[in-house]
């Protein structure tokens, strides 16, 4: 009975001892972006870890512990807490993007375009319809490519340069220079200032004066 009492008393004074080793999760907020400052990836990965263990609805860690991931490179695991955040702050364009990025570093390609397809048909946002264009072409498949960008091009209707340049970068890699051209005079049409529009129009040997300008055609 003695040893029974003894022994429940040194389990008892040895309780605290074991609660005061667990750092304050501030505390292991700023180790973890100390360590991630100085290039210790792998010591700010298990803090960000713990952070998010911890306080699974700190979407700002949670975002710190999917970037160390994609400097470590574990885009799989990244992907993971990007599917995550995108949950949480599913308007965050940024987090968006990232999460593309890790699925396509994981090669996870039929994930990768289904979600940015439902994506974009449930936004009708120009940005989503350039993003799944890029990564259609990434991804080898020139139709979705196309039908991609043309509709950020009808959404945007003719108001930014952007759905017209990446049409025009389509088609200049697609080997069709006329309709190149075309998109590029159309964003011209919309910028005559803009000085990525005329520089590409002079790498393809035209000049880019005021009567050079199109119209779009989504305008």
């Amino acid at each position: 009975m003695r040893t029974l009492i003894t022994l429940a008393l040194i389990v008892i004074s040895l309780a605290p001892i074991g609660c005061a080793s667990q750092r304050a999760l501030p505390v292991v907020r700023a180790d973890g972006d100390r360590a991630f400052d100085y290039g210790r990836y792998e010591v700010a990965k298990a803090d960000y870890q713990e952070v998010v263990d911890r306080a699974p609805n700190d979407w700002e860690y949670r975002l710190r512990l999917a970037n160390t991931l994609m400097v470590l490179d574990l885009p799989k695991q990244a992907q993971e807490q990007f599917a995550v955040l995108q949950g949480m702050r599913p308007q965050d364009d940024a987090i968006v993007e990232r999460f593309a990025q890790s699925m396509y570093e994981s090669g996870d390609m039929d994930r990768l375009i289904s979600f940015l397809q439902r994506r974009a048909e449930d936004t009708q946002a120009v940005n989503d319809y350039l993003r799944l264009g890029w990564y259609a072409i990434e991804t080898g498949d020139a139709d979705l490519a196309q039908r991609a960008l043309l509709t950020a091009a009808r959404l945007d209707g003719g108001t930014t340069v952007e759905p017209q340049l990446a049409l025009a970068d389509f088609y200049l890699a697609a080997g069709d220079r006329a309709a190149a051209m075309r998109r590029l005079r159309m964003a011209l049409g919309i910028d005559q200032d803009n000085e990525d529009v005329k520089r590409k129009i002079r790498a393809m040997g035209e000049i880019p004066g005021p009567s050079f300008a199109l119209t779009p055609e989504e305008g």
